[in-house]
């Protein structure tokens, strides 16, 4: 069966200028996206793109934990 799996940026030096969303815009930016039909929601707080700045774990887990915060009260049917 096929999966349809969104991506969320949480990323701000990602290469792709446009694809990184602020902690305060996630819920919103995730809620679109299974109403548009994702099964699934990837994030990821680290950019991997040649040249792209290295951050530490500490930063990786402070972006990734402001960004499930964010999802505090997000409806259950998400």
């Amino acid at each position: 069966m096929t999966k349809i799996m969104g991506v969320v940026n949480l990323s701000s030096e990602s290469f792709y200028r446009g694809s990184y969303y602020p902690p305060e815009q996630i819920p919103d930016i995730i809620t679109k996206m299974v109403d548009e039909g994702a099964d699934i929601v990837d994030m990821g707080a680290r950019s991997t793109a040649p040249g792209s700045p290295i951050i530490g774990v500490d930063e990786e887990l402070a972006r990734m934990k402001r960004a499930m915060e964010s999802l505090q009260g997000l409806r259950k049917s998400v």
